[in-house]
């Protein structure tokens, strides 16, 4: 049995409030995730919880809009495991329940990792917000000027999947 056959995706409960608050600040420095000129709190989202053999193991948050659907957050703590696969797949069964035609998710340049495992699953790069995240410093304080590998944080970048 794989991994997959055992990861139950459920909807975000109350009762994962405070993992949900640990694993947010640990990924974004608090609840409020910043994205195109503003920032967001993750708790005003629906989403899914990807938990397996009774440990939580991933989210997605996400937004409705009125043709797609926005990705707040994803965070899988099992890399490389097939979570962030199956949340992306379980948030376009949503979307095509929904009637959406797209789904969006913005993500910073630094975050190499973010590019590759979206294109990896379909989407594709359409708009780069240059120099966005030195407004949403003003924002959001904690948005660190480097990034993985040494990266300067300075654009966000948006990608998209049609349905």
């Amino acid at each position: 049995m794989s991994m997959n056959d055992s990861l139950l995706i459920r909807p975000i409960k109350t009762k994962d409030k405070d993992w949900l608050l640990t694993l947010l600040r640990a990924q974004f420095g608090s609840e409020q995730v910043a994205l195109r000129g503003k920032i967001v709190n993750a708790f005003d989202f629906p989403g899914f919880v990807a938990c397996l053999e009774g440990e939580n193991v991933g989210v997605v948050i996400y937004e409705n809009q009125s043709e797609s659907i926005e990705i707040i957050a994803l965070v899988s703590i099992r890399p490389k495991q097939g979570v962030g696969a199956t949340l992306i797949s379980r948030i376009k069964d949503e979307a095509k329940k929904q009637g959406k035609k797209q789904i969006t998710v913005i993500t910073t340049n630094d975050n190499t990792h973010a590019l590759r495992f979206y294109q990896k699953h379909g989407f594709v790069l359409t708009r780069i917000f240059a120099n966005s995240v030195v407004a949403l410093r003003v924002l959001k304080p904690e948005i660190p000027k480097l990034g993985n590998d040494g990266i300067p944080i300075r654009d966000e970048i948006e990608l998209q999947i049609a349905l």
